[in-house]
């Protein structure tokens, strides 16, 4: 990354100094969303803040979550192995 000049971090150092809000206005800010989330509006409109909740698990995840289920499909696996190939007779 190349160094910037010192007109260029001048001009920098300016914009951020305009951009950014003075403590004063930070804190007005900061109790208005809080004074909004503690009556329940939302932090900002169209954004939903309820608490997230975790997705219900299917048969199938429960099904191949267990040890068992797992080595009953893997005996199954081999017994359809063995009987297309013919080694059980």
């Amino acid at each position: 990354m190349t160094r910037m000049s010192p007109n260029a971090k001048a001009l920098l150092e300016r914009y951020r100094s305009a951009e950014q809000l003075h403590p004063g206005e930070r804190e007005r800010m900061s109790r208005a969303l809080l004074d909004r989330v503690a009556r329940g509006e939302g932090a900002l409109p169209g954004i939903d803040a309820s608490p997230l909740a975790m997705p219900e698990v299917s048969w199938l995840a429960k099904l191949l979550g267990s040890g068992t289920a797992k080595l009953g499909l893997g005996l199954l696996a081999l017994a359809v192995i063995a009987a297309a190939t013919g080694l059980g007779s």
